[in-house]
């Protein structure tokens, strides 16, 4: 409703994830912002962190030589409920920690090896009296045989946020996928 409102006023529109609840509401965006001329995007942003643009450098210079995986491992301590309760409500937050912080690392995945070919994944709840997830394993297939993995876990005492590009000639890794993340 407030993209369609935005477009139609002819603002640019700007959204978090989840971009709509269903794809046929995505389309609908889509549509009205094609429609009225105006940009429609979503705030993935974690492609611009220092680590993550200095990792893009190196893997389209070659130094890793032909990318043939990419990694993903996510976990964190999840805040008491009644703290962030909307992350817990899927008719507010699209879903659970997948949604919330998958979605950023699949846009990594995008930016440095493009869309993926085949998706497998495993989505639960093993901790969190939700009905949302709070765990998820993905394996993913993209061009020339580059293979992909994300985990997801939001009930670990631990927190991790890692991605690791393997290539040919060498591998790349960030502890920190915030602007705080060493190469």
């Amino acid at each position: 409703e407030y993209t369609a409102l935005a477009a139609r006023a002819g603002k640019h529109v700007v959204c978090e994830k989840p971009m709509a609840m269903s794809v046929d509401e995505c389309r609908q965006m889509i549509t009205v912002c094609h429609e009225h001329n105006v940009s429609l995007s979503i705030a993935f942003y974690r492609r611009y962190f220092p680590v993550v643009q200095k990792m893009k450098e190196l893997v389209d210079a070659g130094a890793v030589g032909r990318v043939l995986r990419i990694s993903a491992k996510t976990m964190a301590p999840f805040s008491p409920p009644n703290a962030e309760p909307w992350r817990l409500d899927a008719a507010v937050a699209g879903g659970g920690f997948l949604m919330d912080m998958g979605t950023h690392r699949f846009d990594l995945f995008n930016y440095f090896v493009g869309s993926p070919s085949r998706v497998l994944g495993v989505v639960g709840t093993q901790s969190l009296d939700a009905v949302v997830d709070d765990v998820a394993s993905v394996a993913m297939e993209f061009a020339d045989g580059v293979q992909g993995s994300a985990s997801f876990h939001w009930n670990c005492p631990v927190g991790r946020d890692e991605l690791e590009i393997v290539g040919t000639e060498g591998i790349l890794t960030t502890d920190s996928l915030s602007g705080a993340g060493r190469l």
